[in-house]
């Protein structure tokens, strides 16, 4: 093959590139924009009937005392969540077989955790730095944010010249807003995931995860998940 049927072919090849490129983003900006017609922050996914059922993962990414209150210990998580939403769904033939787009997630409904019998009431649990969500055509919305709670540690056991204090605390988190009728709350496997966790002046070294429901008379039932942390002061022998 010669030298310019070999540049006419790859001419052929990259003008087709390109024109199956721009025809696939034309087909995202088109479906980000029906999605986002769609949705409404205000307004929860089967709001006329039960759901959704939000699957939850959380993934320890440190922890620390708070300087000055000896009793009260702040953790960090990756929260890792996932639901359905059927008015984020689509037919991928309609727009060109795209599968996933990514969605400012401030113009989805996200769930409105919050953590009971906070240490710091006024702290909230997501932090605002995660503002895509992920959304496949099935109308399954992954968005994983930063999480934190501030919450009071019992003492287990003294520390002494070799082996650091050790503590417990137990955290109530979820969705204050909605009951057990409008919303589901499921923990993914029983315990935190320590994989991600760094090094620092208090580890957690042991974890619990489940689902609960919360009864309040007068006020109804709450799906939540009850987390469980041990922790150690780290020490150093000499």
């Amino acid at each position: 093959m010669g030298f310019i049927t070999k540049m006419t072919l790859a001419m052929v090849v990259l003008s087709l590139f390109q024109k199956e490129t721009k025809g696939q983003s034309a087909s995202t900006a088109t479906l980000t924009r029906n999605l986002l017609a769609l949705s409404d922050p205000e307004v929860r996914p089967n709001a006329d009937r039960t759901g959704p059922e939000i699957t939850v993962n959380l993934f320890v990414t440190g922890a620390e005392k708070v300087a000055g209150r000896p009793n009260v210990v702040t953790v960090g998580f990756w929260v890792q969540m996932l639901w359905i939403d059927p008015r984020l769904s689509w037919d991928p033939a309609q727009y060109n077989n795209i599968t996933t787009v990514y969605l400012p997630a401030r113009k989805l409904w996200l769930p409105n955790f919050a953590v009971w019998h906070s240490a710091n009431p006024l702290e909230p649990f997501f932090s605002e730095e995660q503002r895509i969500a992920v959304v496949t055509s099935n109308g399954a919305v992954a968005w994983s944010p930063k999480g934190v709670i501030t919450v009071y540690a019992d003492q287990v056991t003294p520390g002494n010249y070799t082996s650091g204090a050790t503590y417990q605390t137990q955290s109530i988190i979820g969705d204050w807003d909605l009951q057990d009728v409008e919303i589901s709350v499921k923990a993914v496997g029983t315990t935190v995931d320590l994989s991600q966790q760094k090094n620092s002046g208090l580890q957690v070294t042991g974890t619990s995860l489940r689902s609960v429901i919360q009864s309040f008379e007068g006020f109804g039932r709450y799906p939540l998940l009850e987390v469980i942390l041990n922790l150690q002061e780290q020490t150093r022998s000499a």
